[in-house]
């Protein structure tokens, strides 16, 4: 089977990768022909005029998410308009493309499946699709499966109690929330800028294990842990800070480890236990694909909200890999892109350390 082959049945012709209806990006042709395309168009900007270029009509796409995301829509979207093998062309054509064109070229030089139904167009399959027509009852979507072992969802309940809301005074006197998680026998860890203002340092701390709602909407008992002010210490070019616990934390709370998680790296997933806006215990786990990773920070498209900060950043293993503080955005092909972020856990840690403090 050559590269351009989707593959048969018994008795079946082949029939070409790209004229597979819908597009199969199981298939390591489909992902290959997707990397190759976001190497050179790796900006909404370019891919819109490159769809508008192939008379391919651009409404159908999103192209706000991440850009292996748009192009796995674009590419259906052509395959949908029967206008996959004119944007190749186009593609090919393009003066920035030279790295990629032999790739492109050699993909449309194997001879596609040919018919004479003309019934088999792209237009009639579509309006006469329905389940019994499918190709099989189930499949993995993307490229990654999203798949995950129920006792992922086991593992984070047994880590949620490590997680607690803040209630914190500063020197104006005001009352604000944020967000900490256990480190330490008596440790805290969360962001600076949720412990400190212009002043200095918080004049009461306040931590709420357990502020939670059950699944059908009751509050549940929460345990508030008095928290020694004197006892913070942070560093503001990181964002991070820590506080003492005057009284013992719930036996639940396990200490988290800041060590040992492999590397986040772009098309992760991330997955924040957090307490938004003060209120009860939430997660965020839509839509939450790693889109930027450097030495210092982790970007992220998972939800959070004002009191999300100092929350800890989890991995697929529950594994802490970010301290989340902050959200930014970028511009990208004339458009605004936005994220959360989170300091990578393996810089505050060695700060920990550099304090006495790990």
């Amino acid at each position: 089977m050559t590269q351009g082959e989707a593959g048969r049945g018994p008795g079946e012709a082949i029939v070409h990768v790209l004229d597979t209806y819908p597009l199969d990006f199981s298939q390591p042709a489909v992902q290959q022909l997707r990397s190759t395309l976001l190497d050179t168009f790796d900006s909404p900007g370019a891919v819109s005029a490159l769809m508008k270029s192939s008379g391919i009509k651009t409404g159908f796409v999103d192209m706000s998410g991440p850009m292996h995301l748009v192009w796995t829509a674009v590419l259906d979207t052509a395959r949908k308009q029967d206008r996959l093998r004119v944007l190749l062309s186009t593609a090919a054509q393009d003066p920035n493309a030279a790295a990629i064109r032999p790739v492109l070229d050699a993909l449309l030089a194997e001879t596609p499946a040919a018919s004479s139904d003309p019934t088999n167009s792209i237009d009639a399959i579509a309006w006469k699709v329905d389940v019994e027509d499918l190709p099989g009852l189930e499949r993995t979507i993307e490229a990654q499966s999203t798949l995950l072992d129920i006792s992922f969802l086991e593992r984070g309940l047994e880590l949620s109690p490590s997680v607690a809301k803040l209630l914190v005074t500063l020197n104006d006197g005001k009352r604000y929330y944020g967000t900490a998680f256990r480190i330490g026998p008596d440790l805290l860890l969360t962001n600076h800028h949720v412990l400190f203002d212009e002043v200095g340092r918080a004049t009461a701390v306040e931590a709420w294990f357990g502020f939670e709602v059950a699944f059908g909407g009751a509050p549940r008992e929460y345990t508030v842990v008095a928290c020694m002010p004197e006892s913070i210490v942070g560093r503001a070019d990181h964002d991070w800070a820590v506080v003492r616990t005057a009284t013992t934390m719930p036996e639940s709370a396990r200490i988290l480890p800041l060590t040992g998680a492999v590397a986040p790296k772009p098309h992760d997933r991330v997955y924040i236990i957090q307490h938004p806006q003060g209120r009860e215990k939430k997660i965020g786990m839509i839509h939450n694909v790693v889109v930027g990773v450097t030495d210092d920070v982790i970007q992220y498209r998972t939800d959070t909200d004002a009191g999300s900060s100092g929350s800890p950043v989890f991995n697929e293993q529950w594994e802490v890999v970010g301290l989340h503080h902050r959200w930014g955005s970028t511009v990208k092909g004339g458009r605004t892109e936005y994220f959360n972020q989170g300091r990578r856990i393996e810089r505050v840690a060695a700060a920990l350390t550099a304090e006495g403090l790990m």
